[in-house]
Protein backbone atom coordinates (compact mmCIF):
# COMPACT_ATOMS: atom_id res chain seq x y z
CA UNK A 1 0.00 0.00 0.00
CA UNK A 2 0.81 3.45 -0.74
CA UNK A 3 2.33 5.11 2.57
CA UNK A 4 0.46 9.18 2.28
CA UNK A 5 1.20 12.40 4.22
CA UNK A 6 -1.95 14.16 3.62
CA UNK A 7 -2.38 17.39 4.75
CA UNK A 8 -5.30 19.68 4.75
CA UNK A 9 -7.42 22.47 5.77
CA UNK A 10 -6.23 26.20 6.98
CA UNK A 11 -3.92 26.61 10.20
CA UNK A 12 -5.19 26.19 13.82
CA UNK A 13 -6.31 28.66 15.58
CA UNK A 14 -5.49 29.01 19.68
CA UNK A 15 -9.01 30.52 19.89
CA UNK A 16 -12.11 28.42 19.84
CA UNK A 17 -12.70 26.69 16.33
CA UNK A 18 -15.40 24.95 15.47
CA UNK A 19 -16.03 21.42 16.53
CA UNK A 20 -16.79 19.31 13.47
CA UNK A 21 -19.88 16.89 13.31
CA UNK A 22 -19.01 13.07 14.22
CA UNK A 23 -22.92 12.32 13.55
CA UNK A 24 -24.45 10.45 10.13
CA UNK A 25 -27.99 9.42 10.07
CA UNK A 26 -27.15 5.78 9.18
CA UNK A 27 -25.30 5.46 12.52
CA UNK A 28 -25.58 5.55 16.17
CA UNK A 29 -22.75 7.78 17.18
CA UNK A 30 -22.40 7.83 20.67
CA UNK A 31 -19.97 9.34 23.57
CA UNK A 32 -18.87 9.64 27.43
CA UNK A 33 -17.90 12.58 28.78
CA UNK A 34 -16.82 13.57 32.35
CA UNK A 35 -17.26 17.63 32.50
CA UNK A 36 -15.49 17.61 35.99
CA UNK A 37 -17.97 19.63 38.76
CA UNK A 38 -19.94 21.02 35.75
CA UNK A 39 -21.28 24.21 37.32
CA UNK A 40 -19.22 24.11 40.82
CA UNK A 41 -16.56 27.13 40.50
CA UNK A 42 -15.10 25.72 43.48
CA UNK A 43 -14.28 22.40 42.92
CA UNK A 44 -14.25 22.63 39.01
CA UNK A 45 -13.46 25.36 36.49
CA UNK A 46 -14.08 28.94 38.33
CA UNK A 47 -16.04 30.63 35.41
CA UNK A 48 -19.01 28.40 35.37
CA UNK A 49 -20.40 30.63 32.82
CA UNK A 50 -17.42 29.76 30.27
CA UNK A 51 -17.59 26.22 31.03
CA UNK A 52 -21.51 26.09 30.34
CA UNK A 53 -20.82 27.86 26.76
CA UNK A 54 -17.90 25.55 25.98
CA UNK A 55 -19.85 22.67 26.90
CA UNK A 56 -22.48 23.29 24.63
CA UNK A 57 -20.31 24.05 21.82
CA UNK A 58 -18.38 21.17 22.10
CA UNK A 59 -21.47 18.71 22.73
CA UNK A 60 -23.80 20.60 19.80
CA UNK A 61 -20.89 20.80 17.57
CA UNK A 62 -19.99 16.90 17.87
CA UNK A 63 -23.87 16.08 17.51
CA UNK A 64 -23.98 12.52 19.18
CA UNK A 65 -26.71 10.86 19.31
CA UNK A 66 -26.50 9.52 22.68
CA UNK A 67 -23.96 11.04 25.37
CA UNK A 68 -23.75 9.77 29.39
CA UNK A 69 -22.28 12.75 31.11
CA UNK A 70 -20.41 12.54 34.51
CA UNK A 71 -19.88 15.10 37.50
CA UNK A 72 -22.81 17.25 36.93
CA UNK A 73 -22.67 19.12 40.03
CA UNK A 74 -25.41 22.22 39.49
CA UNK A 75 -28.72 21.90 38.66
CA UNK A 76 -29.33 25.44 37.80
CA UNK A 77 -26.41 25.05 34.95
CA UNK A 78 -27.65 21.31 34.03
CA UNK A 79 -30.93 23.19 33.03
CA UNK A 80 -28.92 25.92 31.30
CA UNK A 81 -26.99 23.21 29.28
CA UNK A 82 -30.37 21.43 28.53
CA UNK A 83 -31.95 24.70 27.24
CA UNK A 84 -28.71 25.31 25.28
CA UNK A 85 -28.69 21.59 23.05
CA UNK A 86 -32.31 22.08 21.75
CA UNK A 87 -32.12 19.02 19.46
CA UNK A 88 -31.65 16.65 23.24
CA UNK A 89 -33.57 15.58 25.97
CA UNK A 90 -31.72 14.50 28.92
CA UNK A 91 -31.91 12.71 32.42
CA UNK A 92 -29.83 13.05 35.53
CA UNK A 93 -29.26 11.07 38.76
CA UNK A 94 -31.23 12.32 41.82
CA UNK A 95 -29.43 10.50 44.59
CA UNK A 96 -27.59 12.42 46.97
CA UNK A 97 -24.26 13.06 45.91
CA UNK A 98 -23.11 15.93 44.71
CA UNK A 99 -21.57 14.96 41.13
CA UNK A 100 -24.36 13.41 39.42
CA UNK A 101 -24.48 11.25 36.26
CA UNK A 102 -26.59 12.06 33.17
CA UNK A 103 -27.82 11.41 30.11
CA UNK A 104 -28.94 13.31 26.82
CA UNK A 105 -30.17 12.02 24.03
CA UNK A 106 -31.70 13.07 20.63
CA UNK A 107 -35.57 13.95 20.80
CA UNK A 108 -36.07 12.72 16.81
CA UNK A 109 -34.36 9.56 17.48
CA UNK A 110 -35.21 8.37 21.06
CA UNK A 111 -38.28 8.57 23.40
CA UNK A 112 -37.44 8.06 27.05
CA UNK A 113 -39.13 4.95 28.74
CA UNK A 114 -38.00 5.10 32.22
CA UNK A 115 -34.80 6.65 34.48
CA UNK A 116 -33.64 4.82 37.68
CA UNK A 117 -30.92 4.08 39.96
CA UNK A 118 -29.89 0.88 40.55
CA UNK A 119 -27.94 -1.95 43.06
CA UNK A 120 -28.77 0.85 46.05
CA UNK A 121 -27.73 -2.80 48.20
CA UNK A 122 -24.20 -2.19 47.45
CA UNK A 123 -24.26 1.68 47.49
CA UNK A 124 -21.07 1.72 49.79
CA UNK A 125 -19.10 0.35 46.92
CA UNK A 126 -20.60 2.82 44.39
CA UNK A 127 -18.60 5.56 46.18
CA UNK A 128 -20.70 6.22 48.91
CA UNK A 129 -23.88 6.37 46.62
CA UNK A 130 -23.02 7.19 42.90
CA UNK A 131 -25.14 4.81 41.85
CA UNK A 132 -25.60 2.94 38.44
CA UNK A 133 -28.02 5.36 36.35
CA UNK A 134 -30.17 2.89 34.05
CA UNK A 135 -32.31 4.34 31.22
CA UNK A 136 -34.19 2.92 28.78
CA UNK A 137 -35.01 4.72 25.26
CA UNK A 138 -37.40 3.70 22.86
CA UNK A 139 -36.67 3.99 19.30
CA UNK A 140 -37.09 2.52 15.72
CA UNK A 141 -34.91 0.09 14.54
CA UNK A 142 -35.31 -1.64 11.01
CA UNK A 143 -38.83 -0.42 10.84
CA UNK A 144 -39.64 -1.80 14.20
CA UNK A 145 -39.99 -0.27 17.82
CA UNK A 146 -36.84 -1.46 20.33
CA UNK A 147 -35.38 -0.41 23.11
CA UNK A 148 -31.93 0.65 23.55
CA UNK A 149 -30.72 0.60 27.89
CA UNK A 150 -28.22 2.36 29.01
CA UNK A 151 -26.13 2.38 32.39
CA UNK A 152 -23.75 5.80 33.06
CA UNK A 153 -21.25 5.08 35.63
CA UNK A 154 -18.85 7.14 37.66
CA UNK A 155 -17.02 4.98 40.06
CA UNK A 156 -14.95 5.44 43.51
CA UNK A 157 -11.53 7.88 42.41
CA UNK A 158 -7.84 6.46 42.83
CA UNK A 159 -7.32 9.63 45.43
CA UNK A 160 -5.68 9.56 49.17
CA UNK A 161 -3.09 7.42 50.90
CA UNK A 162 -2.24 4.06 49.65
CA UNK A 163 -4.42 2.74 51.76
CA UNK A 164 -7.28 4.51 50.64
CA UNK A 165 -6.29 3.85 47.17
CA UNK A 166 -6.63 0.75 47.95
CA UNK A 167 -9.80 0.39 49.66
CA UNK A 168 -10.90 2.35 46.03
CA UNK A 169 -9.53 -0.50 43.69
CA UNK A 170 -11.14 -2.83 45.92
CA UNK A 171 -14.59 -0.76 45.49
CA UNK A 172 -14.20 -0.58 41.86
CA UNK A 173 -13.86 -3.86 41.79
CA UNK A 174 -16.88 -5.15 43.58
CA UNK A 175 -18.74 -2.51 41.73
CA UNK A 176 -17.70 -3.81 38.30
CA UNK A 177 -18.70 -7.23 39.43
CA UNK A 178 -22.22 -6.42 40.70
CA UNK A 179 -23.02 -4.14 37.92
CA UNK A 180 -22.11 -7.04 35.30
CA UNK A 181 -23.64 -9.53 37.01
CA UNK A 182 -26.95 -7.13 37.08
CA UNK A 183 -26.80 -6.51 33.25
CA UNK A 184 -25.87 -10.21 32.43
CA UNK A 185 -29.05 -11.57 34.00
CA UNK A 186 -31.81 -9.20 33.00
CA UNK A 187 -30.25 -7.10 30.09
CA UNK A 188 -27.66 -9.82 28.68
CA UNK A 189 -29.44 -10.38 25.22
CA UNK A 190 -31.06 -6.61 24.89
CA UNK A 191 -29.15 -3.75 23.17
CA UNK A 192 -27.06 -1.76 25.97
CA UNK A 193 -24.62 0.40 26.53
CA UNK A 194 -22.42 0.79 29.80
CA UNK A 195 -20.80 3.99 30.20
CA UNK A 196 -18.78 6.64 32.23
CA UNK A 197 -15.99 7.44 34.05
CA UNK A 198 -14.59 4.27 35.57
CA UNK A 199 -11.73 5.91 37.09
CA UNK A 200 -9.70 2.94 36.25
CA UNK A 201 -8.00 1.08 33.02
CA UNK A 202 -8.63 -2.33 31.39
CA UNK A 203 -5.27 -3.45 30.42
CA UNK A 204 -3.88 -2.88 33.97
CA UNK A 205 -5.01 -0.94 37.28
CA UNK A 206 -3.69 2.44 37.91
CA UNK A 207 -3.33 1.79 41.03
CA UNK A 208 0.45 -0.19 41.80
CA UNK A 209 -0.28 -1.62 38.38
CA UNK A 210 -2.75 -3.96 39.49
CA UNK A 211 -4.54 -6.31 37.54
CA UNK A 212 -7.48 -4.34 35.85
CA UNK A 213 -10.59 -4.53 38.42
CA UNK A 214 -12.58 -5.07 34.78
CA UNK A 215 -11.01 -8.20 33.68
CA UNK A 216 -14.92 -9.51 34.17
CA UNK A 217 -15.96 -7.41 31.06
CA UNK A 218 -12.99 -7.54 29.65
CA UNK A 219 -12.38 -11.01 29.40
CA UNK A 220 -15.77 -12.08 28.78
CA UNK A 221 -16.06 -12.53 24.83
CA UNK A 222 -19.70 -12.33 24.74
CA UNK A 223 -19.58 -8.72 25.88
CA UNK A 224 -17.57 -5.66 24.11
CA UNK A 225 -15.64 -3.17 25.16
CA UNK A 226 -14.73 -1.28 22.30
CA UNK A 227 -12.59 1.61 24.33
CA UNK A 228 -10.09 -1.16 25.83
CA UNK A 229 -8.43 -0.67 22.23
CA UNK A 230 -7.52 2.70 23.79
CA UNK A 231 -5.78 0.93 26.52
CA UNK A 232 -3.79 -1.43 24.10
CA UNK A 233 -2.51 1.92 22.52
CA UNK A 234 -1.52 3.83 25.49
CA UNK A 235 -3.88 6.46 24.43
CA UNK A 236 -5.16 8.84 27.46
CA UNK A 237 -8.87 10.04 28.15
CA UNK A 238 -7.73 12.75 30.67
CA UNK A 239 -5.77 15.67 30.39
CA UNK A 240 -3.44 15.14 33.37
CA UNK A 241 -2.60 11.21 33.44
CA UNK A 242 -1.68 8.95 30.55
CA UNK A 243 -4.56 6.21 31.28
CA UNK A 244 -7.67 5.91 29.37
CA UNK A 245 -10.08 5.66 32.52
CA UNK A 246 -13.03 6.57 30.75
CA UNK A 247 -14.79 4.05 28.99
CA UNK A 248 -17.84 2.26 26.90
CA UNK A 249 -18.95 -1.32 27.26
CA UNK A 250 -21.59 -3.53 25.16
CA UNK A 251 -23.65 -6.13 25.35
CA UNK A 252 -23.90 -9.22 23.97
CA UNK A 253 -27.10 -8.00 22.39
CA UNK A 254 -25.84 -4.72 20.41
CA UNK A 255 -22.08 -6.20 20.54
CA UNK A 256 -22.23 -7.24 16.21
CA UNK A 257 -23.74 -3.74 15.43
CA UNK A 258 -21.06 -2.05 16.61
CA UNK A 259 -18.77 -0.35 13.82
CA UNK A 260 -15.12 -2.08 13.99
CA UNK A 261 -12.09 0.27 15.31
CA UNK A 262 -14.55 3.21 15.30
CA UNK A 263 -13.80 4.09 18.86
CA UNK A 264 -11.21 6.81 19.70
CA UNK A 265 -11.26 10.16 22.01
CA UNK A 266 -12.08 13.67 21.01
CA UNK A 267 -9.06 15.74 22.34
CA UNK A 268 -10.90 18.89 22.44
CA UNK A 269 -7.91 21.07 23.81
CA UNK A 270 -7.47 20.82 19.88
CA UNK A 271 -10.79 23.13 19.50
CA UNK A 272 -11.41 24.90 22.82
CA UNK A 273 -8.53 27.20 24.00
CA UNK A 274 -7.65 26.16 27.79
CA UNK A 275 -9.86 23.36 27.59
CA UNK A 276 -8.41 21.63 30.73
CA UNK A 277 -8.66 24.25 32.75
CA UNK A 278 -11.86 26.24 31.77
CA UNK A 279 -13.83 23.67 30.57
CA UNK A 280 -12.80 19.80 31.88
CA UNK A 281 -10.05 17.93 32.66
CA UNK A 282 -11.43 14.64 30.93
CA UNK A 283 -11.69 14.18 26.89
CA UNK A 284 -15.08 12.84 25.20
CA UNK A 285 -14.79 9.43 24.35
CA UNK A 286 -16.57 8.05 21.04
CA UNK A 287 -17.61 4.92 19.54
CA UNK A 288 -20.46 3.67 16.65
CA UNK A 289 -23.01 0.91 15.58
CA UNK A 290 -24.72 0.37 12.79
CA UNK A 291 -28.37 -0.23 14.41
CA UNK A 292 -30.39 -1.51 11.38
CA UNK A 293 -28.28 -4.18 10.23
CA UNK A 294 -25.66 -6.03 12.13
CA UNK A 295 -22.27 -6.35 10.75
CA UNK A 296 -23.28 -3.88 7.91
CA UNK A 297 -20.46 -3.92 5.92
CA UNK A 298 -19.46 -0.13 5.95
CA UNK A 299 -18.49 0.42 2.25
CA UNK A 300 -22.31 0.01 1.47
CA UNK A 301 -23.03 3.92 2.57
CA UNK A 302 -19.63 5.41 1.21
CA UNK A 303 -21.65 7.55 -1.17
CA UNK A 304 -23.90 8.75 1.71
CA UNK A 305 -21.06 9.07 3.90
CA UNK A 306 -18.37 10.68 1.91
CA UNK A 307 -18.64 14.36 1.03
CA UNK A 308 -16.84 15.70 -1.90
CA UNK A 309 -17.14 19.53 -0.14
CA UNK A 310 -14.11 18.04 2.36
CA UNK A 311 -10.34 18.20 1.25
CA UNK A 312 -10.82 21.29 -0.25
CA UNK A 313 -13.28 20.34 -2.52
CA UNK A 314 -11.30 17.41 -4.13
CA UNK A 315 -10.70 13.78 -3.12
CA UNK A 316 -7.68 13.13 -5.00
CA UNK A 317 -8.80 8.96 -5.49
CA UNK A 318 -9.14 8.99 -1.75
CA UNK A 319 -11.84 6.47 -2.08
CA UNK A 320 -8.97 3.74 -2.12
CA UNK A 321 -7.85 4.09 1.43
CA UNK A 322 -11.57 4.19 2.89
CA UNK A 323 -10.61 0.95 4.98
CA UNK A 324 -7.32 2.22 6.12
CA UNK A 325 -5.78 3.09 9.13
CA UNK A 326 -4.82 6.31 9.99
CA UNK A 327 -3.51 8.87 12.86
CA UNK A 328 -4.74 12.28 12.59
CA UNK A 329 -3.02 15.36 13.87
CA UNK A 330 -3.71 18.95 13.97
CA UNK A 331 -0.75 21.66 13.54
CA UNK A 332 -0.37 21.37 17.29
CA UNK A 333 1.02 18.39 16.96
CA UNK A 334 -1.69 16.95 19.18
CA UNK A 335 -3.45 13.77 18.23
CA UNK A 336 -6.97 14.40 17.47
CA UNK A 337 -8.23 10.82 15.90
CA UNK A 338 -6.90 6.71 15.28
CA UNK A 339 -9.17 4.94 13.12
CA UNK A 340 -10.18 4.17 9.64
CA UNK A 341 -9.79 6.93 7.49
CA UNK A 342 -13.77 6.42 5.86
CA UNK A 343 -14.36 7.25 9.55
CA UNK A 344 -12.62 10.94 9.74
CA UNK A 345 -15.01 14.27 9.11
CA UNK A 346 -12.40 17.38 9.29
CA UNK A 347 -13.61 20.44 9.88
CA UNK A 348 -13.01 23.36 7.50
CA UNK A 349 -10.74 25.39 9.67
CA UNK A 350 -8.04 23.48 10.72
CA UNK A 351 -4.63 22.04 9.38
CA UNK A 352 -4.31 18.39 10.11
CA UNK A 353 -1.50 15.65 9.17
CA UNK A 354 -3.12 12.64 8.26
CA UNK A 355 -0.03 9.28 8.77
CA UNK A 356 -1.94 5.97 6.83
CA UNK A 357 -0.75 2.80 8.00
CA UNK A 358 1.38 1.05 5.83
CA UNK A 359 2.52 -2.89 6.60
CA UNK A 360 1.57 -2.25 10.24
CA UNK A 361 3.48 0.74 10.72
CA UNK A 362 2.16 4.53 10.51
CA UNK A 363 4.47 6.11 7.94
CA UNK A 364 4.56 8.91 5.75
CA UNK A 365 5.51 10.15 2.46
CA UNK A 366 4.79 13.76 1.17
CA UNK A 367 1.25 13.86 -0.47
CA UNK A 368 -0.03 17.29 0.26
CA UNK A 369 -3.98 18.20 -0.60
CA UNK A 370 -3.91 21.98 -1.78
Amino acid sequence: MKNLLLIFGCWFSLANAQVPSLSSSVRLDVAQWNIEWFGDPTNGPSNQTTQLNNATQLISGLDVDLMGLCEISDSVYWNKLLSNLTQYNGTISTWSQTQKTALIYKKNIFKLVYSKHILNQYSTDFASGRLPLEVALETTLNGKTDTVYVWVIHFKANIGTTTQKSEAYNKRYNSSVYLKNYVNQYFRNRKGLIMGDWNDDFDKSIFNNNTSPFVNWRDDASYLVPTYQLSLKGQRTTASYSDAIDHIAVTPGLKNYWVKDSVFAFYANAYIGSFSSNTSDHFPVFTRFYLNEPNLDITKFRNQQFNPKYFNHQWHNIDQYADTKIKVYNSMGQNFFEGYFYDFIPPNDCLYVIQIESNGKFISSHWIFN
